[in-house]
């Protein structure tokens, strides 16, 4: 019988997989076109993710009819009997499947709230992975997944639970943030307004600028990478996180970054923790953003400074929730 690992467990693996340096690329879609009628013993679904599960915590597992449902306290069943689009699951070996990151993003988005499943998405198609064994709590890695597989599979879920929601929100996310408060400042900053978001164009996150002959004699290096960048305006966001930054050779690196940006003519503005937790210096940061890239906010919503700081509060939630969960899904 086959065991279909999805949701929280599914989570569980691709932040595994990835902190351990692997590739999405490494696997082959499964061609499963339902879920297989039939549920094998609780303990060898357990067995099956033993590797990468955390513990105490069940393991959620896909089965097609509610008379496939077991009892156990350390398996968690969703059942799903109609038809699976193309790329749902992934085989890890026999008989057993993970959900893929595009089909994992469509069932958490009927799960979460829109600030939990865009942080989600943020994540998966980001260059980081939460993981409590780091002092960050978050690992770096290689995207997940990528906003172009995540939109084409939603376009093939039609009528599916959650693909609604899904595709709204996959063209609010960004791709390759480097930190969960990376993208925390990505949100606030280009969220509409009725997000409590102040509406700026979106920038590129960790994009290359690719430096001339001349400037790389100017600046010693081949390239550049800004935490945010405008490039038509030629303007770069610097995030500084006075949680590991500080006192060591990245607070060196990113000030002598900063400094080569505006030796290129490039303008940069420096986001601090102390800044962020600010309304009204956030205020003033975006601001002077949407001045320097000729951006004009009409805000008509009595209730905005409210929506801005309800935005502030949830991803403030999400990330106090974080450092107390020990890995996984069920942190938010």
């Amino acid at each position: 019988m086959a065991i279909l690992l999805t949701d929280d467990t599914a989570m569980w693996f691709w932040r595994w997989r990835a902190s351990g340096g692997s590739q999405l690329s490494q696997f082959a879609p499964a061609r499963l076109k339902a879920v297989p009628e039939g549920s094998p013993p609780p303990g060898d679904i357990v067995a099956a993710c033993d590797y990468f599960r955390v513990p105490d915590e069940p393991v959620c597992v896909l089965v097609a009819r509610a008379s496939d449902v077991r009892r156990a306290c350390d398996v968690s069943y969703r059942v799903f009997g109609g038809v699976l689009p193309a790329g749902s699951f992934v085989r890890l070996n026999e008989g057993v499947y993970v959900a893929s990151p595009e089909y994992l993003a469509l069932r958490m988005a009927a799960r979460l709230t829109r600030i939990e499943f865009l942080r989600l998405l943020y994540e998966l198609c980001g260059c980081y992975v939460l993981n409590e064994n780091d002092a960050r709590g978050f690992s770096g890695c290689q995207p997940i997944t990528n906003l172009s597989r995540v939109s084409s599979f939603a376009k093939s879920a039609s009528g599916m639970r959650g693909v609604r929601e899904m595709r709204l929100l996959v063209g609010r996310a960004s791709e390759r943030s480097a930190s969960p408060r990376e993208t925390d400042v990505d949100m606030m900053l280009t969220l509409p307004l009725r997000m409590g978001g102040y509406a700026l164009p979106k920038p590129a996150l960790n994009e290359h600028i690719v430096l001339t002959e001349p400037q790389k004699k100017l600046i010693g290096r081949e390239a550049i990478t800004p935490d945010m960048l405008w490039r038509g305006a030629r303007l770069a966001l610097e995030y500084e996180s006075d949680e590991w930054h500080s006192g060591d050779e990245r607070f060196v690196r990113d000030s002598r970054r900063r400094n080569d940006l505006k030796a290129l003519g490039y303008d940069v503005v420096t986001v601090t923790n102390a800044e962020l937790k600010s309304l009204r210096e956030t205020d003033r940061i975006a601001s002077s953003i949407a001045r320097r890239l000729g951006v004009r906010t009409r805000v008509s919503l009595d209730d905005y400074d409210a929506r801005k700081l309800a935005l502030r509060t949830s991803l403030a939630d999400i990330q106090r929730r974080g450092r107390s969960a020990r890995a996984g899904m069920h942190l938010i």
